[in-house]
């Protein structure tokens, strides 16, 4: 089978140039542009808008007076808006087009195992948008007559540029085709625009490894060039080094690169990014019932914040050279809470020592001292506290529902006794800024009633 590229140049130099058919053998019979105004009749003009039909059911529908040759100008916007997608099965893509031209053969060579990208669940719910763009590019393409693949490419180039500009010339523009026209960009001009048809995992890219290109001037670059130049400072880096960690046609999805930038997220709230919250509050909980993953959650938003700071925070070597599993083990520590956990277990208490009694430092306390120790380290830790609605939380975070809302102050201990030599090593705390909390809590084992306000 060919591959995308081959597939979509070939389109081109059929569909585009020569005006034929690319998918049924119909060579005798050229494609004119008043076909493809009577696709935008039936499909544009005319759509129906009803939201509980079947989107193939009405598509067959509003075609239902038109002749064949104006039905093929929509089938193969339905190849071009699935043939290079990879959450898209083969049965689904010739499925559609055989259904919607009432045929039972379509030739293998048309399709391809090959494909570029995972185009997302919107490419398919706004698929009208998406086929609408490409019918109205049809149109642009056809009046442009391109005597190349190359030029073909360069119109489709101008064509997307001009929509995503509101440009006055364009008759039908599009309102939600962003996915269809990142992956045209991607196949007209894969050097300079990447294989990613979500805009928000592209913003998400260069905001991660903006460190990497921080000396350009931004202003007047789109966020594919930015990419793009973040691309060669990785690539430039790894063939310095001579490691084999990256190709040069590596995956943004692929480790390593993939989990530095590509958190998907615990809930189905697309508006809503735990990742972001815990940056901005440096202490969240994961709520919900057992068996939900809560608990590899947190380590994998424990591990995703350790990697985006690294990244901002030292140079590119380190981050590609630093030995994560080792920095994970030093700085998240898990806490399994129990009803039997105490505020001497985590934040300070006394035991008996040669028939004596001595303070000693919990948990938290003996973290906050390693991450003190270290000043000139800034990167992340994090505590992970599961099943924290186990426990009498009140009591076990005492002083630190403070010290956690105000992280410039140090906090009394109150369970101290001042007379003690040892007071000193005790009497405050004050929780660093580079110390994250992540709460767990199973909804099953006890009501929300059981929680403190304060922790609400």
């Amino acid at each position: 089978m060919a591959n995308v590229y081959d597939l979509f140049n070939e389109f081109l130099d059929q569909f585009i140039i020569s005006k034929k058919s690319f998918i049924k053998v119909l060579h005798d019979k050229i494609l004119t542009t008043n076909m493809v105004e009577s696709a935008i009749e039936a499909f544009i003009k005319n759509y129906n808008e009803e939201k509980d039909r079947d989107f193939m059911d009405k598509s067959k529908e509003q075609f239902n007076k038109t002749d064949q040759y104006t039905k093929l100008i929509f089938a193969h916007a339905l190849w071009l808006w699935s043939f290079a997608v990879g959450d898209i099965t083969l049965r689904t893509k010739k499925g559609q087009i055989k259904e919607f031209l009432g045929i039972t053969d379509l030739e293998d060579k048309f399709f391809t195992e090959d494909t570029i990208l995972s185009a997302g669940q919107y490419h398919k719910t706004n698929k009208y948008h998406e086929i609408k763009f490409i019918i109205a590019l049809f149109e642009y393409l056809f009046s442009t007559n391109c005597a190349s693949i190359t030029e073909c490419k360069n119109s489709i180039i101008e064509y997307i540029i001009k929509d995503r500009e509101n440009s006055d010339e364009l008759k039908y523009p599009s309102e939600k085709a962003i996915a269809t026209q990142n992956i045209l960009l991607h196949l007209s001009d894969p050097e300079n625009y990447v294989p990613i048809a979500n805009y928000s995992h592209k913003k998400s890219i260069t905001e991660v490894f903006s460190k990497l290109i921080e000396s350009e001037d931004k202003s007047g670059l789109t966020v594919d060039k930015q990419i793009y130049l973040i691309k060669q400072e990785l690539l430039k880096y790894l063939s310095v080094k001579k490691k084999q960690i990256l190709k040069e046609d590596f995956s943004w999805y692929d480790d390593p690169i993939g989990t530095f930038w590509n958190f998907k997220g615990i809930g189905s709230n697309t508006s809503f990014s735990e990742l972001e919250a815990l940056k901005y509050k440096k202490q969240i909980i994961l709520y919900g019932p057992p068996g939900t993953s809560k608990t590899y959650n947190a380590n994998q938003l424990a591990k995703i914040l350790i990697r985006q700071e690294c990244i901002k925070q030292k140079n590119i070597s380190d981050v590609f050279l630093m030995n994560f599993e080792k920095e994970y083990k030093k700085r998240i520590l898990n806490l399994q809470l129990h009803p039997n956990y105490s505020y001497e277990d985590f934040i300070v208490g006394m035991k008996i020592e040669e028939n004596k009694t001595k303070w000693e430092k919990g948990y938290l306390l003996k973290k906050i001292d390693e991450i003190s120790n270290n000043k000139e380290d800034n990167l992340p830790y994090v505590i992970i506290l599961d099943e924290i609605n186990r426990i009498d939380l009140s009591r076990l975070f005492g002083e630190l529902f403070s010290a956690i809302e105000n992280r410039d102050e140090a906090v009394a201990l109150s369970a101290i006794d001042k007379d003690d030599p040892e007071f000193e090593k005790f009497c405050q705390l004050r929780v660093p800024e580079n110390l994250y909390f992540i709460g767990t809590m199973n909804k099953i084992d006890f009501s929300l009633e059981r929680i403190d306000f304060a922790l609400r």
